[in-house]
């Protein structure tokens, strides 16, 4: 349709004869009236921005960069857009699905579909800056909402509409005013909290004391002046056990584990690429299954494997924001490409049959695609895209290319009999 409007952000103008283009950070616009009306023509292109994602059920919700906070039923492929300017945290109520809440600059709202489409601005605390601003449900009360501000959260009763809220007191107990990077509470005890403003790590053993102490942990060998801390994660029937991950461009300074509460840290970024891991999930009922977004990807491990695997076939070569879990699902909000889903990790197949029908690429490029095999690999797929489209075949006895297989110019295949490992 034909709009005035164009997004505020812009990177480029260009005339192309008579029609004018404005590409900016909403999309890629046209007017053939000089900027009287515009017409948007990226409409249907996956390249969200995404900072938070949230799914339960069949719903999904994210804050993205400069296009608000969107979202819809998964098997509906036209999203909703639900709040302008920059959409930050994003989460649906664990004890009602018809509502949702979000933040964006300096603001928290509360929604609620199928009663009334309205979203219902919440007054947040006025000694808190609430920019990029994570929302997290209670673990166990959805009564309780969290919100991070700069050096602060705040946790609301939500009971009702009218709001209140407590400081968890996070503040007086960091040094360094860096803003808060990723918090997570426990499950089995909810009265656990472990806070990281990228500098530090913090643990609260209370978070329902009226002033909570916080205990700040020391990360062995983590160069926090050139590789902050991004994300925390808990096991949800341990809260003893704990994940954090790093940014940065510092080799084998990745991900670490805890297995007492933080005291103790182990560093377990074994092969990992150097490049920034952004977030942390855990796999519920697995055997410590750890899914890590990073800027190239998703990687995977647990404890029945030596090392990190690649798993990203078929997801772009892409920053991962933000990962979660739903049901048999791995969810990835990127940083440009939009939503991605796919199934959780199982162990190594014996024997593995690939065909353009099972290929998770789209038409015109493969990209990076790893596949592990016991025994077999058989493949008559199509490999296309040139530069960038990488696939690596790893078996334990065979690899066979059958008539239809063809790898195009300029693209990367290496078969290797190396099994699982």
């Amino acid at each position: 349709p034909v709009t005035p409007y164009v997004h505020a952000d812009f990177l480029d103008l260009k005339f192309n004869g008579d029609t004018l283009y404005a590409c900016n950070d909403g999309g890629v616009y046209f007017s053939i009236d000089r900027g009287a009306e515009w017409n948007e023509i990226t409409k249907g292109l996956g390249v969200m921005t995404f900072y938070e994602i949230d799914i339960l059920g069949t719903d999904w919700i994210g804050g993205t960069q400069d296009n608000g906070t969107n979202g819809t039923d998964i098997s509906n492929s036209q999203t909703k857009h639900i709040q302008g300017g920059d959409g930050f945290g994003a989460v649906k109520h664990t004890g009602d699905n018809s509502i949702e809440y979000l933040t964006t600059q300096n603001s928290f709202f509360r929604r609620q579909f199928g009663v009334s489409e309205d979203k219902s601005p919440i007054d947040l605390p006025t000694n808190g800056e609430f920019w990029f601003s994570e929302v997290e449900m209670h673990s166990t009360d959805p009564d309780y909402v969290f919100v991070s501000a700069f050096n602060e959260i705040y946790r609301g009763n939500g009971s009702s509409i009218s709001f209140s809220w407590d400081s968890l007191n996070c503040s007086s107990f960091f040094t360094r005013p860096n803003g808060i990077s990723g918090y997570v509470q426990g499950i089995n005890d909810p009265l656990v909290m472990y806070a990281s403003n990228g500098k530090e790590v913090m643990r609260c053993l209370d978070i329902t004391n009226p002033s909570p102490v916080w205990s700040g942990l020391s990360v062995i060998l983590l160069d926090t002046s050139i590789a902050l801390i991004q994300d925390v994660e808990v096991d949800p029937l341990d809260f003893s056990k704990v994940w954090l991950v790093a940014g940065g461009f510092v080799d084998g300074q990745k991900v670490y584990f805890s297995a007492d509460t933080g005291n103790t840290w182990s560093n377990i970024s074994g092969t990992l690429p150097n490049v920034p891991i952004r977030c942390v999930v855990y796999q519920p009922g697995s055997n410590d299954g750890i899914y890590i977004g990073s800027e190239i990807g998703v990687f995977y491990t647990d404890n029945d494997l030596s090392d990190w695997i690649y798993f990203g076939n078929g997801l772009p070569n892409v920053i991962v924001q933000d990962l979660d879990i739903e049901g048999s699902f791995l969810y990835a909000g990127t940083f440009g490409r939009g939503l991605w889903k796919t199934d959780l990790y199982s162990s190594c197949p014996v024997d593995l049959v690939l065909t353009q029908a099972n290929d998770p690429s789209i038409s015109v490029s493969t990209g990076t695609q790893i596949y592990h095999a016991s025994q077999t690999i058989k493949s008559s797929r199509i490999i296309s895209g040139g530069q960038g489209s990488e696939v690596f075949y790893n078996a334990g006895n065979k690899i066979t290319l059958v008539p239809g297989f063809r790898a195009t110019q300029g693209n990367f295949l290496q078969a290797r009999l190396t099994g699982c490992n």
